[in-house]
């Protein structure tokens, strides 16, 4: 299994960790607080649901093969990634802005790398 590690921003700059499975190139739903909870947890990708409905718009990014990342929908209530687990699946609703709705990932890392890595090595 190819499992690394993840992220998720929500808008208004909070973090949290997630894991991506890179054989099947998917992420596990979960979301967790810290890098150490993501990776000590074996999720299941069909297992959480989210049954709210309240779902923000995020980005995702996943470490693997030197990393990307991509637009998505998460529910912080649930602490579950809701929509593009997959970073070329299908967008469920379309982005406010237009440019979002793409279905391929943007290859590196986003701007709020760096923040992230400070709070996997605190």
């Amino acid at each position: 299994m190819s499992r690394v590690f993840g992220a998720v921003r929500f808008k208004d700059g909070e973090i949290k960790f997630l894991t991506y499975e890179g054989i099947v190139g998917k992420c596990a739903p979960s979301l967790y607080e810290t890098y150490k909870e993501a990776m000590s947890c074996l999720d299941d990708a069909e297992s959480a649901k989210c049954g709210c409905d309240d779902e923000e718009e995020v980005e995702v990014y996943s470490s693997y093969a030197n990393g990307f990342w991509w637009r998505g929908r998460a529910c912080r209530r649930c602490g579950i990634l809701t929509d593009r687990l997959e970073p070329s699946g299908e967008v469920k609703q379309p982005f406010k802005n237009e440019s979002d709705n793409y279905y391929y990932p943007k290859l590196g890392r986003p701007d709020w790398y760096y923040e992230m890595i400070k709070m996997i090595q605190k």
